[in-house]
């Protein structure tokens, strides 16, 4: 395992990559508050998949509402609610990519 601080204390070139690439929560929650709606926090922390796969489900419910079809209501609320579970996972989403980050590089948390 690396150490962070060298013994002249100078920062190990893990540490220095590990600081540059780690993640913070509070810039994700304020993605989450800013940009919740289209999901930047989730592309802050990487997770890409689920915002194209919800950005569509979103795009389609409201094409249904605006057409006067029963149903993009009730998917509208079920994507609000999708958005309003993100903010309770944040900080773990957070953690667990930092972590991940560290244990590439060697570092201990």
């Amino acid at each position: 395992m690396a150490t962070a601080v060298r013994p002249d204390g100078t920062f190990s070139p893990a540490q220095i990559d590990y600081d540059a690439r780690k993640k913070s929560t509070s810039v994700a929650v304020a993605l989450w508050v800013v940009l919740g709606g289209v999901l930047g926090h989730r592309f802050y922390l990487g997770k890409t998949a689920g915002p194209y796969l919800a950005l569509l489900l979103l795009a389609v419910a409201g094409g249904t509402e605006m057409a006067g079809e029963d149903g993009g209501l009730m998917v509208l609320i079920g994507y609000g609610l999708f958005v309003l579970f993100d903010a309770f996972r944040l900080s773990g989403w957070v953690r667990e990519h930092n972590l991940k980050i560290a244990r590439e590089l060697g570092l201990t948390p």
